[in-house]
């Protein structure tokens, strides 16, 4: 339902929702113009690694509702102009030592720098 606002240091309640601006990039058209700004976006979704058949049904209805959330708003509620594409992994993911299981979703977008 919602992720934190930070990236907490430790997990310490799942399923954990952690999302981050990876990488991005701005162009320049002309002398004091900006031109788009691309960037990556990653969220990944971990559970407690345990029982590896429960943790993976516990992780399946995710992909869909989340993919379902950014075809539903692919300006990200106004926080990007557009997310042009999306991508996942599934399988092991670690935070800060802990080893849970899950989703790794990374999403390209663009947005426009305001001049100010």
């Amino acid at each position: 339902r919602k992720a934190p606002d930070e990236p907490p240091d430790q997990i310490s309640t799942f399923p954990a929702i952690i999302t981050f601006e990876r990488d991005g990039k701005v162009q320049t058209d002309k002398a004091y113009t900006w031109g788009p700004q691309t960037g990556t976006i990653v969220s990944e979704l971990h559970l407690e690694r345990g029982d590896l058949a429960a943790s993976v049904r516990k992780a399946m209805p995710f992909r869909n509702a989340f993919l379902r959330k950014i075809l539903n708003d692919p300006n990200l509620g106004g926080n990007v102009m557009i997310v042009h594409e999306v991508r996942w992994t599934f399988g092991p993911l670690e935070w800060n030592g802990v080893k849970t299981t899950g989703y790794r979703f990374e999403f390209d977008f663009e947005l426009e720098l305001s001049e100010s």
